[in-house]
């Protein structure tokens, strides 16, 4: 039986959302602390993919048993190569139960089976031990470094092919 399921993300969320993304944990190796400007372009953002018919987009981890939102999990074009990347952010009291684990192969899933794809991406920063562990239990591999503009280091791209 599944920990969790995907949802849309809907405006009953916000507030949940607004505290994932300004967790200092959850956004050490993103884009650091996220401005309350940006949660509502984010939240824009989502009702936008919704509306495209290419079926990615972001969506809720729910916990099965308390129907509890505990994160995300996304699909979407990589804005630095447009690519299908998936992606995924947690709250830390989840982590460690394969809870983003599960929510990922989800999404996998949909990316082959729903979106017809035959390969899904993946960046990361190197230094992020515990998502570098989710891809390599989704099968995921090292594929190569990117330095987007503005970086100071390399990410890493993973790759999974159908």
């Amino acid at each position: 039986m599944s920990k969790v399921m995907l949802r849309k993300i809907c405006e009953d969320d916000l507030g949940v959302f607004s505290k994932l993304l300004s967790d200092p944990q959850v956004m050490e190796f993103s884009e650091g602390f996220v401005a309350s400007e940006y949660i509502d372009t984010w939240f824009e953002s989502i009702a936008s993919q919704y509306a495209s018919s290419d079926s990615f987009g972001t969506f809720a981890i729910v916990l099965a048993e308390t129907h509890e939102v505990i994160g995300y999990c996304s699909l979407l074009r990589s804005k630095y190569s447009e690519l299908p990347e998936i992606g995924y952010r947690i709250f830390p009291s989840f982590w460690g139960r394969g809870l983003a684990t599960e929510a990922a192969r989800f999404i996998v899933r949909h990316a082959f089976e729903k979106c017809g794809l035959s390969i899904v991406y993946a960046q990361v920063d190197p230094n992020n031990l515990r998502s570098i562990g989710v891809l390599r239990k989704l099968g995921m591999s090292f594929s190569h470094e990117i330095k987007p503009d503005g970086y100071d280091y390399a990410d890493q791209i993973w790759v999974l092919e159908r």
